[in-house]
């Protein structure tokens, strides 16, 4: 236990935190779920080029947190390679739409 979070011990050594000590450790645990979710998210949704982005992006949001939570090796490479893709398929959805398009105006057929 650090010196900043003070509780009571009663006598058979059992630590009781104020209503405000434990909301503040749920809030972080919550902000921690959210930056891991919302990562993951962010990677998969073809908009982000890695980690590093979607760190700002979280830092951008209020989750401080996210620098320290994105701060291991294998978390970055695997929202890297989410990133890499979700780009992609974010490319070939783009270039077959593209190209439906094409064929309907050589058809005559406009899209509405």
């Amino acid at each position: 236990m650090t010196g900043v979070e003070k509780s009571i011990q009663d006598k058979h050594g059992y630590h009781f935190f104020s209503e405000a000590q434990r909301n503040d450790k749920m809030k972080k645990e919550e902000r921690i779920e959210t930056i891991h979710k919302r990562a993951y998210e962010y990677a998969n949704s073809g908009r982000f080029s890695g980690w590093q982005e979607i760190e700002w992006k979280l830092r951008k949001d209020g989750l401080f947190e996210a620098r320290d939570e994105l701060d291991r090796p294998a978390m970055r490479s695997e929202l890297d390679d989410l990133c890499r893709k979700a780009h992609l398929s974010s490319e070939v959805k783009s270039r077959e739409s593209d190209h439906a398009k094409e064929e309907n105006t050589e058809n005559g057929s406009f899209p509405r």
